[in-house]
């Protein structure tokens, strides 16, 4: 059995990418954090830096789009755990495609600040990503 920090890191880091995955308009604001992201699954961590390349060589994919070239490219397979209910209903509500812009943005932000060991507000300036902490700081 894994230790609880690596399941709770683990999950932090299904939860970034499946928010990133489902509202893509954040990928141009938190590509520079996310590129100094260090993620310990390697399957997700190839997802992360195909993530950084299509969001430098296509500016405004949307939820389809990028999908689609995901698919293409070999995550399908990571895709699917993302979008599963553990993933989506328990541990990030703000990942579901269709959560409102600034929840999925104050939950990616969340997501991020843990990855980098900072606190929400160093990593977002925004007094939103602190009011996600609710949710983030729950079942996880």
């Amino acid at each position: 059995a894994r230790p609880p920090a690596e399941i709770f890191r683990r999950r932090r880091e299904q939860v970034l990418l499946a928010g990133l995955v489902h509202h893509p308009f954040l990928l141009d604001e938190c590509a520079e954090d996310l590129g100094r992201v260090n993620l310990s699954d390697p399957k997700l961590d190839k997802l992360r830096q195909e993530l950084l390349k299509i969001t430098a060589r296509e500016a405004g994919l949307d939820v389809e789009g990028l999908a689609r070239h995901l698919m293409e490219h070999g995550f399908a397979d990571v895709l699917q755990g993302l979008r599963g209910p553990e993933i989506v209903r328990v541990h990030g509500p703000f990942t579901r495609s269709d959560a409102p812009g600034e929840e999925a943005r104050a939950g990616v932000r969340q997501a991020l600040a843990f990855l980098l060991g900072r606190s929400v507000d160093d990593a977002s300036g925004d007094a939103a990503a602190a009011g996600a902490g609710e949710r983030m700081d729950g079942p996880l």
